[in-house]
């Protein structure tokens, strides 16, 4: 009772005594202890502190510090109090701790749960297990891609992949216990991921029950790629394939054409599957149309670990970019192939496709007659007794020496292709020893030689990845190389047998052509350039490959409409020296061909067959013009392309540069040549009005046609003369009557080629050029007028000694653009024509004419030599002279530059080109001896007289030696 005495005593001071009845009741109630007084006097204090109750003023002692405790409460309530407040805070801090440590431990948890349930590579690259969905985003962060994966998969549970060398889990792959594996790999150039990235996913079967298959959603982008040789490649639209049983076709059956597995999608994405990989293929068949891959390998459990599928995908920017990364990549994949030692070149002349054995002839006739050109020619197929001979038919092998010996003359060169397969029929030379040392490709169990059916024969095949195999078939290859002076190359295509079985086991026949280009890589040190029969698969090096034509009906047109579409699609899978090839076209017409050679002519290679109708003269005319617009215009653009962008596509999509454009995504019928060049081909045989779409930029016409184009949108054009424009025009001279009457009085018949030129001159704003048969008055603009050699008798001795006075003085009449023209020589001796080029030789322009003695072999040589003489030397300063100088004389006589020398007044037989180069050149058949004035100042001779003489005077040299022609530079 003391104790509630001096409790309610307390109160008292802190103001409650108004409440003092209850508290001591609820006291006297409820608690039995005053161990319970202080929690209840604490509680109730806060909560009447809350409640705005007024409280006594802090203890304070005599000096106004603050008391350790409160006189007003006893000692035992505080201590009390103190302990309990300790034991909360204690309490607090404990609960705080476990719940920091429950939630460490469950962030632990989370994110395990995280790499176990996805792979990740950044934030591009995401693979949700569980629901087995992938998705690939930009670098900006926009989904570009998502597929199912492993559409097969039975629910199985699943982990990281144990790496027993590591004793460590792999991050970057997963299993499904007893199924699969599925490992991911990432490739990023220069680790920035700013410019894409690819992204290899290899399925390993751990079960026979498994079947790879991964799904991609087409979206709303465009895909472009070869599916089957039946449908559309650029773009892929209105594709369903599917049949009874499956939607899927195999990717291949039998390959007739280039093949290369790999698609782009118009938001920068590229599929393609490794070409050892036999797979099959839906496209935009389920209402998700997607685009799946499923693998035609099963699990082996002798090859655990063999990979039943294994493709890439790569993600840039655009077309252009991811083109950019996958050939990349590709290469960095490729090690096995020889460095890139190689010099492909872009051919200027076109390649003559050789069929048969008539042909050779025929080929030899137009190379004596100048009535063909080339770079390189075909020798048809069946140059051996036997395939798999490896020697040329003795038979045949006279005619093709004489063939090699007679192209080989040409100024211009043309050497042999040679096509080899690997094939051997029983009946070669080498099928018993290929056979005994296990050479050949074997059947499915690997116990005997696999036989095959090739071209109507049956035979065996190398086996490719035998290393010994392709020593021995290189070392025969090399031998005829040597022996009939080839430049190049053709790998002939064969279609293998699936189940076969190779030396290396991870060998398929889709890799074949791949392998067999890479074993014969190591020719390129020899210069032998290679070409394949049909593209399978990817090849790191440059290889021409051909693009084949084949006409088509089209609203009962014929069309060739499907050419340009492959051409796109074999640049972008990594092809870029394509050929142009007519092999598959059998008589086509005149129009229909005449269209053909205006698409091959921006090829960087183009394979023109021997067809009858090219013995028509107006495709003979039609041809050469083709072939100087190659020439003079096309090649050196072409070749800029390809020096400053090697191993890029030269023929390209639009959207190749225009990506964003929507009408440049779905164009097929057009192509880029470059970055500058936009062809639009007419494809088919009676079309007269072309529809063209011209990209944003401004565009302008070739050659008639300058009108300048805004681009975004389409133009028409009228196509219905689809021959090419002349180039020069020759005016014909005619003798008129004296007396004749003309519509203008004051018109005489002098005057008539003056004016003739007058009316034609206005054809010149059409890059036409005049030449007229015989100069007649003086005629103000520039016009080609040849100078007409003719023999004369001269002591016993046959000379064109009035050549170089006539020279001087047309020059000096107003004609500048002089033309050498022997066409008034009949039947020259071949000594007096080799003299007659060592004049012409420095005229402005020279003209030859198709002599019979041009079939000999020494003079094909000589003119060789003065051909490369003038495009090596003497060219770049006749075009400095004309350029510095034009409408005044090029060929100058030497009273020009001295007109006081008293000889330099009467000299008719030397001239000046320009005012540095003195020419003296040998006029009389026989002449050994010529004497040469030099005007005052120095002279050099030219390569290996290079004395110097000093002039004012008269020289003496010998020219017995043909080689040698007197001329000299001045020197200062």
């Amino acid at each position: 009772m003391r104790w509630m005495e001096k409790t309610n005593s307390t109160l008292e001071k802190f103001d409650l005594g108004k409440r003092n009845e209850s508290i001591s009741g609820w006291m006297d109630g409820r608690w039995m202890d005053a161990r319970f007084a202080p929690p209840v006097l604490f509680g109730r204090r806060c909560k009447e502190k809350a409640a705005g109750i007024t409280m006594s003023p802090t203890p304070r002692d005599d000096m106004g510090d603050t008391k350790a405790y409160d006189d007003s409460i006893p000692i035992a309530v505080q201590a009390q109090e103190s302990k309990r407040r300790k034991r909360r805070i204690l309490k607090v801090s404990v609960y705080c701790m476990f719940g920091i440590i429950a939630m460490g431990v469950f962030v632990i948890w989370l994110f395990h749960k995280d790499s176990k349930e996805s792979l990740r590579f950044g934030s591009m690259f995401l693979f949700t297990v569980k629901l087995r969905r992938l998705e690939i985003k930009s670098y900006e962060g926009d989904g570009v891609l998502y597929g199912d994966m492993g559409r097969r998969l039975l629910a199985t549970p699943y982990d990281h992949c144990w790496h027993n060398d590591y004793k460590d889990y792999e991050e970057n792959c997963l299993q499904w216990i007893d199924t699969a594996k599925l490992h991911v790999e990432q490739y990023v150039p220069g680790n920035d991921t700013s410019h894409g990235a690819c992204y290899t996913l290899r399925w390993v079967g751990l079960s026979s029950k498994f079947v790879a298959e991964d799904c991609f959603y087409l979206q709303q982008y465009r895909w472009y790629g070869v599916l089957t040789n039946y449908t559309p490649v650029w773009p892929i639209e209105n594709v369903h394939l599917e049949d009874l049983t499956d939607y899927y076709d195999e990717y291949p059956s039998v390959q007739d054409d280039n093949l290369v597995p790999i698609w782009y999608g118009s938001q920068g994405v590229a599929i393609f599957v490794d070409s050892g990989f036999h797979f099959s293929m839906g496209w935009n068949t389920t209402k998700k149309r997607q685009f799946c891959i499923r693998s035609k390998l099963s699990y082996d459990p002798k090859r655990p670990t063999r990979d039943l599928l294994r493709y890439t995908v790569c993600q840039a920017s655009s077309i252009k970019d991811v083109y950019h990364l996958a050939q990349k990549h590709r290469k960095d994949l490729d090690t096995d192939f020889p460095p890139e030692n190689e010099k492909h070149d872009l051919l200027r002349l076109p390649i003559r496709a050789l069929a048969q054995e008539r042909d050779l002839q025929e080929l030899v006739g137009q190379l004596e007659n100048n009535e063909s050109t080339c770079s390189l020619f075909e020798i048809y197929d069946e140059w051996e007794k036997s395939y798999g001979d490896l020697v040329v038919n003795p038979d045949l092998l006279p005619k093709l020496e004489h063939v090699i010996s007679v192209a080989e003359r040409r100024p211009t060169g043309c050497h042999p292709i040679l096509p080899v397969s690997t094939f051997f029929t029983y009946s070669s030379k080498l099928f018993q020893e290929g056979a005994e040392k296990r050479y050949f490709v074997r059947d499915q169990d690997n116990l005997v030689t696999r036989l095959v059916l090739w071209r109507n024969q049956e035979g065996a095949v190398l086996d490719v990845t035998n290393p010994d195999a392709a020593e021995w078939f290189l070392g025969h290859v090399v031998r005829l190389v040597r022996q009939l002076k080839v430049h190049a190359l053709k790998l002939l295509h064969l279609n293998i047998p699936p189940d076969s079985s190779y030396h290396d086991e991870n060998m398929t026949h889709l890799d074949y052509t791949r392998i067999f280009h890479r074993d014969l890589a190591s020719l390129t040190a020899m210069n032998i350039s290679l070409l394949v029969e049909r593209a399978s698969g990817f090849i790191p090096l440059p290889v021409y490959t051909p693009v084949r034509t084949m006409f088509y009906e089209k609203n009962g047109d014929k069309c060739f409409n499907t050419s340009v579409p492959y051409t796109l699609t074999m640049g972008l899978s990594g092809y870029p020296l394509l050929i142009a090839d007519a092999d598959l076209l059998t008589n086509p017409t005149t129009a229909m061909f005449m269209r053909w050679l205006q698409l091959a002519v921006f090829f960087p290679v183009m394979e023109i067959p021997n067809l009858p109708l090219l013995k028509n003269r107006t495709m003979q005319n039609f041809l050469r013009e083709i072939l100087e617009l190659r020439l003079s215009e096309l090649m050196p653009y072409l070749e800029k392309v390809w020096t400053k962008e090697p191993g890029l596509p030269i023929l390209r999509p639009l959207l190749w540069d225009w990506p964003n454009d929507l009408e440049a995504q779905i164009v097929s019928d057009q192509f880029m040549v470059g970055d500058s060049l936009l062809v639009a081909p007419v494809l088919c045989e009676r079309t007269t009005r072309r529809k063209v779409y011209l990209p944003a930029g401004k565009w302008v016409g070739h050659r008639n046609n300058q009108t300048v184009y805004k681009g975004g949108k389409f133009y028409k054009f009228s196509v219905e003369d689809f021959t090419l424009k002349v180039h020069a025009l020759k005016l014909l001279h005619l003798n008129i009557p004296p007396d004749s009457s003309y519509h203008d009085e004051n018109m005489t018949h002098l005057d008539y080629t003056r004016i003739f030129h007058r009316d034609l001159a206005s054809l010149t704003a059409m890059n036409i050029s005049l030449l007229v048969e015989r100069a007649s008055g003086f005629i103000p603009l520039p016009v080609y007028t040849p100078v007409r050699t003719m023999f004369y008798e001269k002591n016993g001795d046959k000379c064109f000694n009035t050549s170089v006075p006539y020279t001087l003085t047309m020059g000096l009449s107003g004609y500048p653009l002089l033309i050498a023209d022997a066409d008034l020589l009949t039947n020259p001796t071949t000594a007096m024509f080799m003299r007659w080029l060592q004049l012409a030789v420095f005229f402005p322009v020279m003209e030859i004419p198709n002599l019979p003695l041009l079939k000999n072999r020494t003079m094909q040589n000589f003119l060789r030599e003065i051909l490369e003489l003038r495009l090596s030397e003497l060219m770049p300063y006749l075009e400095k002279v004309w350029t510095k100088e034009p409408g005044l004389p090029i060929l100058r006589p030497l009273l020009w530059d001295w007109p006081n020398d008293l000889e330099a007044q009467i000299v008719s037989d030397q001239f000046m080109v320009g005012d540095r180069l003195l020419v003296a050149p040998v006029l009389c058949e026989r002449t050994t001896r010529r004497k040469v004035y030099l005007p005052a100042g120095k002279w050099v001779g030219h390569r290996n007289n290079q004395t110097v003489y000093k002039g004012g005077k008269f020289y003496k040299f010998s020219v017995e030696d043909f080689t040698v022609i007197p001329f000299f530079w001045r020197v200062g």
